[in-house]
């Protein structure tokens, strides 16, 4: 009777931890924080766990310290479906993500002559022959891939220190599939990163000033 009873309460506190929203939120925000790097603030209003069904509101990635804009990225609503056998597993399947109402904050700095660096350290992924970060090894290693990624009615904020006033760019509806934190052996898997430079190509036909236009061209769009 006793283990019966023990049994029941560990299952009902586990049915709370499950299906509490607080919980299930700050699961989200810890790991969108680690595998984006950038530190992550949302509000979940829907979670169903048997379904993988899940809606986000007032989404955002706080920027780096010493840029301009408070945050690197901002969304209204997210709607995500998520695989729901791969929960537990080290490759998390999303299978559709909709991100509505975005707002990229991307941001150019002078360093030094001929040099610059950017909030989403483009510039230092596409420099040649840059030896890539090494990670410490870990037993396991949670890392996801998203089948299809829709992104709608979004706009990016340019900001350049050369710039007294900010650009604010409309961009167009995208679609991108197999987006994720890690290579795998699929010849069309993207880093979410890559994603982020062909969201910079398509800002990059929007922007009138010359003169930006071809610093982007030379240290991002023909690297």
């Amino acid at each position: 009777m006793k283990i019966k009873l023990i049994f029941i309460l560990a299952l009902f506190f586990f049915s709370l931890i499950l299906f509490n929203k607080k919980v299930i939120q700050f699961v989200f925000e810890t790991k969108l924080s680690q595998w984006t790097e950038y530190n992550t603030k949302l509000i979940i209003t829907k979670f169903d766990f048997f379904s993988g069904k899940i809606k986000i509101k007032d989404i955002s990635l706080k920027n780096k310290p010493s840029f301009f804009y408070q945050n690197l990225f901002e969304a209204n609503q997210i709607n995500i479906s998520i695989e729901p056998n791969t929960y537990f597993n080290e490759l998390v399947i999303i299978k559709n993500l909709e991100l509505k109402g975005s707002k990229f904050f991307f941001e150019i700095k002078n360093l030094k002559k001929d040099e610059i660096k950017d909030n989403l350290n483009l510039i230092d992924r596409l420099k040649k022959n840059k030896n890539p970060k090494i990670y410490p090894k870990k037993n396991k290693d949670k890392n996801f891939v998203i089948n299809n990624l829709n992104i709608s009615n979004a706009i990016a904020f340019i900001k350049y220190e050369k710039y007294d006033e900010n650009i604010i760019i409309p961009l167009s509806d995208m679609s991108f599939s197999k987006v994720g934190n890690s290579g795998h052996s699929d010849p069309e898997f993207q880093h979410y990163k890559n994603v982020m430079k062909i969201i910079l190509t398509n800002i990059f036909f929007k922007i009138q000033d010359e003169n930006l236009r071809e610093l982007i061209k030379e240290k991002y769009i023909e690297r």
